[in-house]
């Protein structure tokens, strides 16, 4: 996203050269695809105006945890082992079937969020 949000990516005239830099590493048979993916993403945040975004920098985790926290206000509510465990996810992508393995070998009578709180108190 924040190669899209970019000033190359805007601009008509830079715009093919940013979307193959994006795609440098797509394999061969799915280039286009990923060419047209991001075309029409362009046409959905900057032609239509259907994605609304705020660009933001320097901003702390406990800050970003509460902005999400607050647009998820709408739909169904988080729980905060749930938005830790996405936190969690995004730096260990396995973290959700190692929590479910610890919790079926050693610890069935708890659930995700002890051992969540666990970690975290660690």
């Amino acid at each position: 996203m924040k190669d899209i949000l970019s000033e190359n990516f805007q601009k008509e005239a830079t715009r093919e050269t940013a979307i193959e830099e994006a795609i440098a590493n797509v394999p061969t048979d799915s280039k286009e695809y990923a060419r047209n993916i991001l075309q029409l993403l362009y046409n959905k945040i900057f032609i239509a105006k259907l994605v609304r975004y705020t660009e933001i920098t320097d901003m702390k985790q406990d800050d970003a945890l509460e902005m999400f926290v607050r647009f998820n206000s709408g739909g169904k509510p988080l729980r905060k082992s749930e938005i830790t465990m996405s936190i969690l996810e995004a730096y260990w992508p396995s973290a959700r079937s190692e929590f479910g393995k610890i919790l079926v070998d050693s610890y069935e009578k708890y659930d995700t969020d002890f051992i969540i709180r666990s970690a975290l108190m660690l």
